[in-house]
């Protein structure tokens, strides 16, 4: 098709040749134009009919939900048609309330929320960017198609770890539970670097990170409030904790 398009071309430019008039002139140029915008459109459908093959055989065997993530993350072209961010969040969030509420937390972890009250319960949640698929939102914001839950708890003598990581493009779901005494724990802290998502797009992120002897936990942490607070709460109630005999 292209090469007809180039062909039209050369035959005007054969006929502009033979003419030399200011209105011929006009006209030749007005069908140069033509023939260019229709090489365009052209390679811009094919782009998107390759975009639309390629979508369609990472979507074989899966789920119409995990199909629409897919697309949503990877279709582009004109026509495509794909959920809106506020409808990709949304599915997001349902299964955040799934599995990702204190009380699935605390029964995961096989405690009594009476066991560990020495501080509120501490949230961190947000999308984890790494080998996922990336995207950035119409209003600025950086998602991607895998994200995180952890629920933090004080007892008396432990520091209790609930994590769970669910991706929104395949059926995988990991989840942990671990406990470490105060004595063994070294600090909390706050981790800035990028990650390069499945996509080879390279996001900035924010991550929550407990060390200590044979502690090295990290976790997401790009969608969270009052996260300072938090942090330095726990670091209050860890203080506390090695100074008592």
């Amino acid at each position: 098709m292209i090469n007809k398009y180039i062909e039209f071309a050369v035959y005007i430019e054969t006929i502009h040749e033979g003419s030399s008039s200011a209105g011929s002139s006009f006209i030749f140029i007005l069908l140069y134009a033509l023939v260019f915008l229709g090489i365009i459109i052209i390679i811009r459908n094919y782009d998107s009919f390759k975009n639309a093959k390629m979508v369609k055989q990472l979507c074989n065997g899966k789920n119409s939900e995990q199909s629409e993530v897919i697309a949503y993350f990877l279709r582009a072209g004109c026509g495509a048609k794909i959920i809106s961010d506020e409808q990709y969040l949304q599915m997001v969030d349902r299964k955040k309330q799934k599995y990702g509420s204190v009380k699935y937390a605390l029964n995961k972890l096989g405690i009594d929320e009476a066991q560990v009250n020495e501080i509120s319960p501490v949230c961190f949640e947000g999308f984890d960017y790494k080998n996922t698929y990336v995207k950035k939102t119409a209003n600025g914001k950086w998602i991607s198609s895998r994200y995180e839950v952890t629920w933090i708890f004080f007892s008396d003598s432990q520091v209790h770890v609930y994590s769970c990581g669910f991706d929104m493009d395949k059926e995988n779901k990991k989840e942990s539970t671990s406990e470490y005494f105060y004595k063994d724990v070294n600090s909390f802290s706050t981790i800035s670097e990028e990650e390069v998502g499945q996509n080879n797009i390279t996001v900035p992120t924010e991550k929550f990170g407990m060390y200590g002897a044979g502690i090295n936990f990290e976790c997401a942490l790009t969608n969270c409030d009052n996260v300072v607070q938090s942090i330095n709460g726990m670091r209050q109630k860890l203080r506390e904790k090695k100074l008592r005999p």
